[in-house]
């Protein structure tokens, strides 16, 4: 398990570019090879939610993935209670409102998990 020191305050770029460092400090380009499908997992919010990680708080991860050649997505598994996160449509939608997306982080957002969760 690694971390970074974060608080709000520190805003989003500041919090993205600790994470790409925490990325290179940690050696963890050497995990992966050119055309890697790579997962970042993230708990993409619940509908009116503000306290889950922020999609830009992770860009700069997913820039050094991007550079490595990889071919990433962010990614985070549907929920067996009734809500936005419980089949994949709705969860793709919910993601792409909370910036988890191809505008908003430049890969797609994929629920492992099949349409109804149940994959």
């Amino acid at each position: 398990m690694y971390s970074i020191k974060a608080s709000i305050d520190d805003g989003p770029e500041k919090i993205s570019e600790k994470a790409r460092r925490l990325f290179k400090a940690g050696g963890f380009a050497s995990c992966f090879k050119e055309n890697d499908f790579t997962a970042v997992k993230v708990h993409v919010g619940e509908d009116g939610n503000t306290t889950h990680v922020k999609a830009s708080y992770i860009r700069g991860l997913v820039n050094e993935l991007l550079e490595l050649n990889t071919k990433p997505f962010v990614t985070d598994t549907t929920t067996l209670y009734v809500g936005r996160r419980h089949n994949a449509v709705d969860h793709a939608i919910l993601a792409k409102e909370h910036g988890f997306c191809l505008e908003g982080l430049g890969i797609p957002f994929i629920a492992p998990d099949g349409l109804s969760g149940t994959a």
